[in-house]
């Protein structure tokens, strides 16, 4: 849980200086382009990130959390699928088109800059 927790974390504080350059410096475009740049692409890899690190199947951090929640007949079952779920994860990215992970995370991005905005 960690990870996701840390890329939710660094997603929020970059969300909130990218915040600040535009709401309180009036930002223009000028000078702060590739850090207004920057700022806005690492919110969007580390929101990324914590969606991709929380996908229910190990060794990702979800897979954890679901073992945690199964009862223990259900959590044995899944544990013996632990060693083929990283070739689950690669067929899935060749086989289907995943692109419920931009969504998703252009959703989180959205609303965040919104209550940011409230916010600030």
């Amino acid at each position: 849980i960690c990870g996701p927790l840390s890329n939710i974390l660094l997603a929020i504080i970059f969300a909130v200086l990218k915040a600040i350059m535009i709401l309180k410096l009036h930002y223009n475009g000028s000078f702060a382009s590739p850090l207004y740049f920057l700022f806005d692409m690492f919110v969007y890899i580390n929101i990324l990130l914590a969606i991709f690190n929380l996908i229910p199947l190990p060794p990702m951090d979800g897979s954890r959390v679901i073992s945690w929640l199964l009862p223990e007949k259900w959590r044995e079952k899944y544990n013996a699928i632990s060693p083929y779920c990283i070739v689950i994860l690669i067929i899935a990215f060749v086989v289907f088109d995943l692109n419920f992970l931009s969504s998703a995370t252009n959703f989180i991005i959205y609303h965040l800059y919104e209550f940011l905005e409230a916010v600030l």
